[in-house]
C-alpha cells in the first residue's frame, strides 16, 4: 500500500514538475513578446523625438488661424490621451490575465496553506492538507520564482504605462519646437496612420 501510495505520489510531483515547466516556457514567450514590444515603441518614440527637433520651421498666423489651430490640437490632444488611457487599461487587463493564469486562485490556496500550515481551509481535506505539506519545498521554491515573474511583468506594465504617458503629452511638447501649424500637421498625420479613434 506504502510503494501503491508512493508512486503516486511521484507521478503527481512530476506532473507538477512538469506543469511547473510549461509554465516557465509560457512566460518566457510571453515575456519575449512585450520586450520586444517595448523595443518597437521605444525606437518609435525616438524616432518622434528626432522629427522634433528637425522640423523647427515657424509660419505667422492670424489670430483667427491660430484659434483654429489651436481648438485641432486641442481635439487630437484629447483623442490621443483617450487612446493612450484604453490602451494603458488594456495593457493593464492582459498583464494581470497572464499573472491569473500562471498563478490560479487554488495555486494560491497552495501557497498560502503551505505558509501557515495551521490555517483552516475548508475547502481542502486533511489528505490534501497533508500532500501540502509533503510538497511545501517544491512550493516554496515555485513560489519564488512566480513572485519573480510576476514582479517582471509589471515592470513592463509600468514601461508600457510611461510611454503612453509621454504619448499622451506629445501635443504640449511638440508646441514647445514647432509652430502650431505644424504641429497639427504632424498630429493628423500620425493620428490618420495609427487610427488613434479605436
Amino acid at each position: 500500500m506504502d510503494v501503491l501510495n508512493n508512486e503516486k505520489r511521484q507521478k503527481r510531483l512530476a506532473r507538477n514538475k512538469e506543469s511547473a515547466k510549461k509554465s516557465r516556457n509560457r512566460k518566457k514567450h510571453y515575456q519575449e513578446f512585450l520586450e520586444n514590444k517595448v523595443k518597437m515603441l521605444t525606437q518609435e518614440a525616438n524616432s518622434l523625438r528626432q522629427q522634433l527637433y528637425t522640423k523647427t520651421e515657424d509660419l505667422e498666423m492670424t489670430p483667427s488661424q491660430e484659434l483654429d489651430i489651436k481648438s485641432k490640437i486641442d481635439t487630437i490632444s484629447e483623442k490621443l490621451l483617450s487612446a493612450c488611457n484604453q490602451r494603458k487599461e488594456h495593457i493593464r487587463f492582459i498583464i494581470e490575465e497572464v499573472i491569473d493564469v500562471m498563478i490560479p486562485s487554488h495555486a494560491k490556496l497552495l501557497i498560502l496553506a503551505c505558509q501557515n500550515p495551521n490555517i483552516e481551509c475548508p475547502e481542502l481535506s486533511n489528505e490534501q492538507l497533508n500532500y501540502i505539506k509533503e510538497l511545501q519545498p517544491v512550493i516554496v521554491q515555485e513560489q519564488c520564482k512566480l513572485k519573480e515573474v510576476v514582479t517582471e511583468l509589471r515592470k513592463v506594465r509600468n514601461e508600457f504605462d510611461g510611454m503612453l504617458d509621454w504619448a499622451s503629452e506629445l501635443p504640449q511638447e511638440l508646441m514647445k519646437f514647432l509652430s502650431m501649424d505644424k504641429v497639427t500637421e504632424l498630429l493628423n498625420s500620425d493620428h490618420q496612420n495609427n487610427g488613434f479613434n479605436s
